[in-house]
């Protein structure tokens, strides 16, 4: 894993992620009352992640920044298995057997989805932000740590 200090840039979007080096607690539970069905994840939390100067910390934001990374990974043809290491991250989490996401990266073809984004230059598909899958436990660390963030910024301030 990188680490990094002071001011980290990626061309016109300064966005970046930081992990919690802390480990989750075992009995860490994302929520309680999906034991043997499907939860369904993006309706809360921020799902357009541009150049807003803002700094995120809820678990609903990373989940969702992670699953739209993983998708990215998708789009790019990049090897792995990104989304199903999330999904069952997730699931280890909740006892859910199932995972539904209400998000869409494409424009919106159904009022049930909601429209989620990566600027381009901090996505991906652009090999940025990408740590969080650099294994199972950073994956657990910066969805579920209490300390884990995303910050959105730009260069043009």
């Amino acid at each position: 894993m990188k680490t990094r200090s002071g001011f980290v840039s990626n061309s016109s979007s300064s966005s970046f992620i930081v992990i919690d080096p802390s480990p989750v607690p075992d009995d860490y539970r994302l929520s309680s009352g999906h034991e043997g069905k499907t939860i369904i994840l993006g309706l809360d939390g921020e799902a357009e992640f541009g150049w807003g100067t803002e700094t995120l910390y809820g678990v609903h934001d990373r989940l969702n920044f992670a699953y739209l990374q993983a998708l990215y990974f998708e789009f790019s043809n990049v090897l792995g298995l990104h989304l199903e290491r999330l999904n069952a991250a997730i699931i280890r989490r909740t006892g859910a057997t199932d995972v539904q996401w209400m998000i869409t990266p494409c424009h919106k073809t159904s009022n049930e989805l909601r429209y989620g984004y990566i600027d381009h230059q901090s996505a991906a598909c652009e090999g940025e932000n990408t740590q969080m899958f650099d294994s199972d436990d950073s994956l657990d660390r910066f969805l579920f740590g209490a300390n884990s963030m995303i910050h959105l910024d730009n260069d043009n301030h």
